[in-house]
């Protein structure tokens, strides 16, 4: 159930729809699009864990053709390796993808007045977690616990500001047709690599077309992988948040060249954080206290209901960024700070 908490301690009847947050259990409507924004994390994650199951067969034919070992010494460090690998592949999918996926199905769980709101799923219980939340509305926490806590500085949610917060949002925002090439010919460049490699560690195509079925699946995930991670390193995107802003800087090949940048004002705009996820909505702005428009009927088939025109969000992904978690959090404290904007030049990240 969406669990409004008063941005402040009064009374007061009208609530802060322009600066407090408003905090959900589950993933709400302003996420109903995040499936057609070219954000390709699940994507990555997905085929990454079916890699896993490439690993071990890999060591065991080294082992057995290369290195000359026995079948048990072999089978011995494949079984070993396998077993930890997908062990951490489940324990690293289920932490991305959540215990809730977004799509067209998706209910009004959030008070969508809030300018601000944030989505905290029950299968994030962290008492830490939670006071960090209670201490951003400056609500008192209703009980105290030394079992899990927070850092002051995390804790310093309105008022206090912070130096530029530079991101790096891998596999996590919607991409130009150029990086989409790059990952074309990456991948066909790492399929050929893979197939040259595999078939010196099977002693030719007669034992690799034993597998044709199992390593073609796999073979599939790596290309997928392995190209996105090639253009993914050739056009590198940068996010810089600061108190009250938030810019995207996109580079040409290599870095070179005036970055693209589109800058977000977070005093004005409308943003969602799911800590669930590390999925965040960049909303258009509007009239603060109203809801997001009624959706419509999509204009191609299959007609799904959709964003009218001009209220669609902008989404990225932090799933796979480092420090994804604290910086889930500045963007809430950069939406809601009373801190002044610091100037930054507007062609580079840092002065």
């Amino acid at each position: 159930m969406p669990n409004p908490i008063p941005s402040n301690t009064t009374t007061d009847e009208q609530p802060d729809y322009e600066r407090g947050l408003f905090l959900s259990e589950k993933m709400g409507l302003e996420f109903n699009s995040v499936g057609r924004s070219g954000i390709i994390t699940q994507l990555i994650v997905s085929q990454g864990f079916a890699m896993l199951f490439l690993i071990p067969i890999i060591l065991f034919f080294g082992i057995r053709n290369l290195l000359g070992g026995s079948i048990l010494v072999a089978s011995l460090a494949a079984g070993g390796t396998g077993a930890a690998l997908i062990t951490l592949g489940i324990i690293a999918l289920l932490r991305v993808k959540g215990s809730h996926s977004p799509g067209i199905y998706l209910k009004s769980s959030t008070d969508t007045r809030y300018r601000i709101r944030a989505i905290i799923p029950p299968r994030r219980p962290s008492y830490g977690f939670r006071q960090w939340a209670e201490v951003t509305l400056h609500v008192k926490p209703k009980e105290q616990t030394t079992a899990d806590t927070v850092t002051p500085d995390a804790l310093d949610a309105e008022h206090g500001g912070f130096e530029p917060l530079i991101i790096r949002p891998w596999f996590g925002i919607a991409r130009p047709k150029a990086y989409w090439l790059a990952a074309i010919i990456c991948g066909i460049i790492s399929a050929a690599f893979l197939l040259f490699l595999m078939q010196y560690i099977f002693g030719g195509w007669g034992g690799m077309l034993k597998d044709a079925g199992f390593l073609g699946y796999a073979g599939i995930g790596f290309t997928m992988v392995a190209g996105a991670l090639g253009a993914e390193l050739l056009y590198p995107i940068y996010i810089r948040v600061v108190p009250g802003q938030l810019d995207v800087f996109r580079y040409q090949f290599l870095g070179s060249g005036k970055p693209e940048v589109k800058t977000y004002d977070l005093r004005t705009i409308g943003i969602c954080v799911d800590f669930g996820s590390f999925s965040i909505a960049l909303e258009p702005p509007r009239v603060i206290g109203e809801p997001i428009p009624e959706f419509v009927a999509a204009k191609r088939w299959p007609h799904t209901k959709v964003h009218p025109e001009g209220h669609t969000p902008d989404y990225f992904s932090l799933a796979l960024s480092p420090g994804r978690m604290l910086n889930c959090q500045r963007l809430v404290q950069a939406a809601r700070t009373t801190e002044p904007t610091p100037q930054l030049p507007i062609d580079k990240l840092l002065g």
